[in-house]
């Protein structure tokens, strides 16, 4: 074996998808067009690896936000010379991300690469068996990268490390124990945001100049919806006092104050929310914040204290319309606490996103599904999001479609195994096509977003060119698809 004379650790963050094209049918939109979030799982590799091998120069691309082509990896792969690269990849831009691992063994044929990300979760067999991929990471991999780079340096077989898939003769090997790196997650290093800087990420409620900073406060999730592949997992939660620390030094550090809470379910509990609000407040740290939930989280104590310590917005996870469906989904809400969640914001001055989800089983009538419409109004929320339900494996919907021959199991291995571009993922066309259910969604987006009335609000509330420009390309693709339902 050469000896390595490179310390240098390439991180990749690959270009995104459109993600409403996938969901939603005829949208052309860049994956950052609606908000621009640093890649988390990356910071928090790059930080730990940097806290235990301080020597190392550890390099962060997030192909998101910046421009990448092939030449420019191969330039970068030539400057930098670095001895790993590690790749994030998502089910979505899978063949982004494996393209990216052959140009990268391509301009450096001795270059180790591994694999980790959503994907690899659900198929690191197949992602292994990719012949420019050397290492996967299946779960959590702070400790495994560091043991890896550890190994490398020294010359030493990675083979036997947790959660890490190698190679014997190019045949996929699996580790002998998968664990978590953290069982207290206060343990988890508070992320650099320097890594990819904070000007370039934004949310689309917090105006503050300067950027965006983004925490995590947990990993896993108690509750168990039907549609999601990370459905009751054990959460581990981070202390209040661990998260409002790493807010205060990014805040001190970068002079923004824009902070979105990333979790899919901030508000796992009311009392949770409180406590990080009181100490929010006793800190006097000013900040805008904003965080993802769930209807019967908000209360009006919750909100008061939430609102006082500066809480701008909250996404909400509603998914269906009619009590009947909320409980097929497993979504452990009612319809009324729905109506009083939003009510309730409306009040204390927080601003609202409805997510609803079209096509769940229950739905597939088309007079059905579009009396979403009626529950919108009711509802009254600042912003929608609504997507096409998309089978992902894992999830117990996406079990119950196989088992019922919906769909067929071998359209993801046929992916996994070779990928192409404009994948497009399954959903649930049982009685109502897929092209019937995405021309549900554009029309209902289309409705919403096109009223003269909100157009006219967004654009007073606009705040930059760079904003201006955005709210411009979402519009721009709304009015394509109203142009091609009249056609």
């Amino acid at each position: 074996m050469t000896a390595l004379t490179s310390r240098t650790v390439l991180l990749i963050n690959p270009p995104g998808f459109n993600l409403l094209g996938a969901s939603g049918g005829r949208y052309n939109l860049r994956a950052t067009d609606l908000m621009a979030c640093p890649p988390m799982s990356l910071l928090y590799l790059a930080t730990y690896l940097r806290e235990r091998q301080p020597e190392l120069r550890i390099l962060v691309k997030d192909y998101l936000v910046e421009p990448y082509s092939p030449e420019g990896l191969a330039a970068l792969m030539r400057r930098e010379d670095p001895f790993l690269v590690g790749i994030t990849c998502f089910s979505t831009n899978l063949h982004e991300a494996f393209a990216i691992a052959r140009e990268a063994k391509a301009a450096n044929p001795r270059v180790t690469v591994i694999a980790g990300g959503p994907h690899t979760l659900l198929f690191p067999k197949e992602t292994a068996a990719q012949p420019a991929v050397d290492l996967v990471c299946q779960g959590e991999g702070e400790k495994a990268l560091c043991e890896v780079v550890a190994r490398l340096l020294g010359e030493r077989p990675v083979a036997g490390i947790a959660n890490i898939w190698t190679k014997e003769d190019g045949v996929p090997v699996p580790p002998a124990v998968f664990e978590n790196a953290f069982e207290n997650i206060d343990e988890m290093p508070f992320t650099d945001q320097a890594f990819v800087g904070v000007d370039r990420y934004y949310h689309p409620f917090l105006h503050d100049p300067g950027g965006l900073l983004v925490v995590a406060t947990a990993r896993g999730c108690p509750f168990r919806c039907t549609y999601c592949n990370s459905a009751g997992r054990k959460a581990r939660l981070r202390s209040i006092g661990s998260i409002v620390d790493e807010i205060q030094r990014k805040v001190e550090r970068f002079k923004v104050r824009n902070v979105f809470l990333i979790d899919d379910t901030f508000n796992i509990t009311p009392q949770r929310v409180r406590e990080f609000s009181r100490e929010l407040s006793r800190r006097g740290l000013a900040i805008a914040w904003a965080f993802r939930g769930r209807a019967n989280g908000l209360d009006d104590a919750t909100l008061r204290a939430a609102r006082e310590a500066g809480l701008v917005h909250v996404s909400i996870g509603v998914e269906d319309f009619t009590d009947e469906g909320l409980r097929a989904i497993h979504k452990g809400v009612t319809l009324d606490e729905v109506r009083q969640a939003f009510l309730r914001c409306r009040q204390h001055g927080v601003q609202t996103t409805a997510n609803f989800i079209i096509g769940l089983p229950h739905n597939q009538e088309w007079a059905k599904q579009m009396r979403l419409k009626e529950f919108i109004r009711e509802l009254s929320p600042t912003t929608i999001q609504t997507f096409v339900l998309l089978l992902i494996p894992g999830s117990e919907l996406y079990d119950e479609a196989v088992r019922r021959g919906i769909i067929s199991a071998e359209h993801w291995l046929r992916h996994a195994r070779d990928p192409q571009p404009g994948f497009a993922m399954p959903g649930w066309a049982e009685k109502m096509s897929l092209e019937d259910q995405f021309r549900i969604n554009s029309i209902i987006n289309n409705w919403f977003y096109l009223r003269p009335g909100y157009v006219i609000g967004q654009l007073w509330r606009t705040r930059s060119l760079r904003e201006l420009a955005r709210k411009g390309r979402v519009a721009y693709a709304l009015l394509k698809t109203a142009f091609f339902q009249r056609g």
